[in-house]
Formats: C-alpha cells, structure tokens, sequence
C-alpha cells in the first residue's frame, strides 16, 4: 500500500524537475557558446519559415497560372474550332463560286459573237420583217380573195 503524501510534497516533488529545467535553460542562455548555438538555430528557423513562405506564395501564383493557363488553351480550342468552321465555310462557298463561274463561262462561250450578231442584223434589214403579215391579216386577205374570187365566179355565170 501507498502511503499518501501530503499536498505540499506531491507539489515540490513535481516542481523540483521543472525548476531543475528552467534554471538548466537560464544557464544554458547566459553560456556564450550556447547562445550564439542558439541565436543561429533561431536565425535558421526564422529563415526556412520565411523560405517555406516564399516557396507557398510560388506555388500558388503557380497554381493561378497553371489555371489562367488551362482556361486560355480552352478558349483558343474554342476559337480555333469556329476559325476551322469560317475556314470550312468559306471554302464551300469559294467552290459553289467557281462552279457558278465554269457554268457562267460556258454560255458566255455558246453566245452569239458580235459579228454573228451583225450579220444577223444585215440579213433583218434585208428582208424588213416589219413588212411581213400577222396571222389575222393573212386570214382576212384569204377571206377577201375568196370572196372576189365568188363574185366574180357569179358575174360570169
């Protein structure tokens, strides 16, 4: 069986390590060759924690650039992909042009030439086709000399 302690002794038998500690730690501050020991482990701490900032912000401004990056290649895809549909376009209607053309080409080839025309112009001069008859005259001058034709038929009779 334990014998209890009274309160005083479980608080000096805990305090005498911790005591024990801090003056270790006293000593240890005003020794100059622990001092500047530590005063170097400080300043290296210091400096790695102002690396390991220096290395976040990097990789973060990385990591905006990485995704500024992906949005830029998505919208040039997207933009190349309506160019190649202008470009697709374009050349579909570039040929219907040319075929238009070919078709237009041809019967300008199969046209009448202008001396064709004015040697067709001599000969309508020639023959003054507005001197011809319509149908309704030829009809009535038919209709005329059949009638002369009858009366003088019954004359002789």
């Amino acid at each position: 069986m334990e014998v209890p302690l009274p309160p005083n002794a479980e608080k000096t038998a805990q305090q005498k390590p911790v005591e024990q500690r801090s003056e270790q730690r006293k000593s240890t501050k005003y020794d100059p060759m622990f001092s500047g020991l530590n005063e170097q482990i400080n300043n290296l701490t210091r400096r790695i924690r102002i690396l390991e900032e220096r290395y976040s912000n990097v990789r973060k401004k990385t990591q905006v650039t990485d995704q500024n990056m992906i949005e830029d290649v998505k919208s040039l895809s997207t933009d190349i992909k309506l160019i190649n549909q202008d470009v697709s376009e374009l050349k579909k209607q570039m040929s219907d042009f040319n075929e238009k053309t070919v078709i237009l080409l041809d019967e300008i080839k199969q046209s009448v030439k202008k001396h064709e025309f004015m040697e067709f112009e001599k000969y309508i001069n020639l023959w003054e086709p507005m001197n011809f008859l319509t149908y309704e005259q030829a009809v009535k001058l038919i209709k005329d000399y059949k009638e002369n034709q009858e009366t003088a038929f019954n004359k002789q009779i």
